[in-house]
This record gives C-alpha cells, structure tokens and sequence, in this order.
C-alpha cells in the first residue's frame, strides 16, 4: 500500500521541473528503474536513475528516487546531496524530506535528520515511517515520551508494520506502563491470534516483568510461527537461561547465531551461559563484547590491549567498567597482574579507591575522576598497555584450578572496623547479618536484586515486620537507531 501511494504520487503529477522534456520516455524510465529496484537489481535500477537526470537534470522525482537508492546502499555523502536538490527543487516534497532524514540520522546527524523528519510529517500528516523514524531518535535521546507519541502515531497509521509495535513495545516498557501494554497486546491478540509480531511483544514485556515462565509460553508460539527470526531466538534463550534451562538456552543462542552471523546479544548471552556451567574457555572468549554496547561509554584506545602475552618488562593500566560488585570481584585477578607486571595502574570506582590502595600498596590506584586525564597516566606512571579489569578472567581464569586459594584480597580500614565493632557491640546479643538492600541497575535486574532499605537498627523489633516488598523497574533493550524500512516512504 505505501508503495503504490508512493507511485500514484510520483508518477501521478507531472513535471516538476522547467524544462520541456519527452515526458513520456522520462516517465518511463522512472517506472522502470521503480521496478528493477524493488526486483532487487539495484545496477539497472540506478543506471536508468541516472539517465533520467541527464534527460531532466531539474527533476526532483530523479534525484529522489537516486538519492534514496544510494542512501539505502550506504553511499550516504552523495544520496545527502540528491536529496537535498530534491527538496530544493520542490520544498513540499515529503516524501524526499523523510528519505533525507533518514540519511542524516545513518549520518549520526541527528538534529538536521529531525528537522527533516519534522518537515516530512508537516507535508504528509500520514507517514507512517517518518513518524516512526523520528520515534527512533528520540528512543536513542532517552526522549520516552516524545517517543512513545512518535511510535503510536506510526502504529494507529500503519499498524501492519511490525516494527512500528516492536517500537512501541518498548516504550511502553521504559515508561514502566506494563499493564497497559500487557492490555494492548492481549486486545490484538485477541483479534489476531497468529499475529507473530503481537506475541513476541508479549513475551518481551513478560521478560521485562521477570515473568519467564509466562514469556516463554508466547516466545514458544511465536517460534512455531517463525522460526527464523534471530531476535526472537535470542529472548527465548534469555527467558530459558532465567529458568536455568541452559542447554536449551544455549541451542537457542546457536540457532540465533546460525541465523546472523556475529549477533552479538546471542554471542553475549551465550557466553554467559558457559560461565553459568562453568566453562570458562568458551565463557570467556565472547565475554568483551560488553563492551560494544551502546550503554557502555566510549573508552580512548590511549594504549594498546594487553593479550595475556608477557609482563615482566611492561607497565599496564586496568581500569573498571562495570558496577561496584563486578568490580571487586574481578578485583581479585588485580594481584597477579601486579606480580607478573613491572607496574600495574589500577582505575576505579572513586567509592573504593581508599579501599583499593589500602589493598593494592605495590600498584598505583586512580579514582575514575581523576584517571579521565590520560596524559597524567602517561607522565606518571608511563604506561603501556591497557585492560579492562572483566577482561582478565580471559586470561587468568580459564579453569577451576586457575582460581588461587587466598585469605581475602581487600583489607577494610582499621578505623572503620573499630567503629562497626563499637556500634555493633551495642545491639543486643547474638549472630549479626548485613544486608546489601541494592544492587544492580535498570538494566541488570535490579528488582530481583533489591529490597526496600532497612529504617535503622533496632535494639528490638516492636513488632514482626511485614515481608519486603519487592519495588520493580525495568528498562527496554536499546539499539543503535536506524531508519525503518525502505527509503522510499
């Protein structure tokens, strides 16, 4: 349907340029450059493209359709440049506004691309795809609201487009409205019960909700629908790794893997698979791309990866990269890095920086803050290498017999020992617990983490507390934002 509006709107008005041409050749070679691209020959289709700009270098039409061909194949300075004489030979021309947009977003020019987006919707209230492309930017700006509005506009214009409900899906689980999406989707269900892409949204917000169980029963459907869809096969080993399926979640992994070659969310999950099974060679080996994601900062490559080789005459930076529990956890391979090395730097989380230099006296410690300033690094310490303290494990952990027996790695401050002993000798007698109340974040399952914190210490409980209860958030998976579909919207 929106191709053939598509072609009843640029075939349907005539000239827009100036110049007196032999409009009927001029139109068919439009027509069959349309069908040669969308028959997937792509050659003839630009060529024919490229002669009718030489018939009618003015026509919009001509450098619309070249332009939005190329910015699909990835040539995106000159489809930009196509583009842009497009709108400048017609300014109401939506359709180039939205294909320029989508340019400029692949572009990383975010800003401009809304302008365009924003023009595009002005011009064509109904374009379903621009209204969800602009959806996108404001998805990956943590915009949920502006999002959300973008996403349902496309969904109520074009509700056959399953991305514009995979989109909408997941706003409405970063908005935390799970029940009102949960609604939604049973409603469409209900009115489409083999709707593939109705019950992968369903299973997806019910693992958002840490319902694994009730996400499986609709990934498992889905799948007997589709058994092709990578993404899906990845969730449906998510939700079978949460049930501690592991064989069946890592089948699933490989399956997803097969599908798409260096999917990297399978390759990730399965890895953490393996080290839920202890196989810490193949566990390991995918473990790094954590730190590819989105969510991750960029870090500079100030200097060279360390790959296991020999220490013994070099310096080493190892700095953290997760949260505060990872983070002295993976401390615990700090200490032969520093006897293998002739000097290790360690970066970390400010919070433990006292605790890292009481326990690390040979290395030389950096709070995060400080260490952003590399050249500092480089002038002090002048080092050579560089590691990401939950990469070492690749190289230090291969095994069970690779974990070192040890009485404790990290040496808490005297001081505060002291004062806990004191303020602990208070209360009344018997076994003390502590309780970490928090952990994780957003997106690390932080509900299945965390309880409501303590209201203090008492001496004795006045009465029997009520069971915690459990506060929940979650957050949508996120991905690098691309336009929707096809150029041509």
């Amino acid at each position: 349907m929106i191709l053939a509006n598509l072609l009843s709107r640029i075939f349907g008005r005539g000239a827009r340029s100036g110049r007196v041409v032999e409009r009927r050749a001029f139109d068919a070679l439009l027509q069959q450059g349309f069908r040669s691209q969308h028959a997937g020959d792509e050659a003839d289709a630009e060529k024919l493209y490229r002669h009718a700009l030489q018939m009618d270098p003015l026509s919009g039409d001509a450098h619309y359709l070249l332009g939005a061909l190329l910015g699909q194949r990835g040539q995106l300075q000159e489809a930009a440049g196509l583009l842009q004489r497009a709108v400048a030979a017609n300014p109401d021309y939506a359709e180039a506004h939205a294909a320029l947009g989508n340019v400029l977003l692949l572009q990383e020019n975010r800003r401009a691309a809304v302008a365009s987006y924003r023009e595009a919707i002005r011009l064509d209230p109904i374009n379903a795809l621009a209204h969800a492309n602009l959806g996108l930017i404001y998805q990956g700006e943590n915009q949920h609201e502006a999002a959300l509005e973008c996403f349902a506009r496309a969904h109520d214009l074009a509700p056959e487009l399953p991305v514009a409900l995979k989109n909408l899906t997941q706003e409405w689980i970063a908005l935390e409205k799970f029940e009102h999406a949960l609604e939604h989707l049973h409603e469409q269900l209900r009115a489409r019960p083999d709707a593939c892409e109705v019950l992968t949204c369903l299973g997806f917000v019910l693992q958002k909700m840490h319902r694994p169980d009730a996400a499986l029963e609709y990934y498992q459907r889905a799948r007997e629908l589709n058994k092709f869809d990578a993404e899906l096969l990845n969730n449906l080993g998510i939700v079978l790794q949460d049930l501690g399926r592991l064989d069946e979640a890592i089948e699933c992994y490989d399956a997803a893997i097969e599908l798409r070659p260096g999917f990297e969310l399978a390759l990730f999950h399965r890895c953490l698979a393996h080290l839920l099974r202890h196989d810490f060679v193949r566990g390991w080996s995918d473990y790094d791309l954590r730190l590819l994601s989105i969510d991750q900062p960029r870090r500079p490559a100030a200097y060279p990866s360390w790959d296991g080789g020999d220490l013994s005459q070099r310096r080493i930076l190892v700095y953290a990269e997760q949260g505060l529990g990872d983070e002295i956890m993976f401390a615990s391979c700090v200490p032969q890095v520093i006897a293998a090395s002739r000097h290790c730097v360690v970066e970390c989380s400010p919070k433990l920086e006292g605790l890292f230099r009481r326990s690390f006296p040979a290395a030389t410690v950096y709070a995060m803050s400080a260490a952003r300033d590399f050249p500092l690094l480089v002038n002090e310490a002048g080092v050579e290498l560089q590691i990401a303290m939950g990469s070492l494990p690749r190289f230090l952990r291969r095994s069970r017999a690779d974990f070192p027996a040890h009485r404790g790695y990290l040496r808490a401050d005297p001081e505060r020992i002291q004062l806990w002993r004191g303020r602990l000798a208070e209360l009344t007698p018997g076994l003390k617990v502590g309780i970490s109340w928090q952990g994780g974040t957003l997106r690390t399952c932080r509900p299945l983490r965390s309880l409501p914190r303590a209201r203090g210490l008492r001496r004795r409980p006045r009465r029997t507390e009520p069971p915690f209860q459990r506060r929940e958030f979650w957050q949508s998976q996120s991905a690098r934002a691309r336009p929707a579909s096809s150029f041509l919207i």
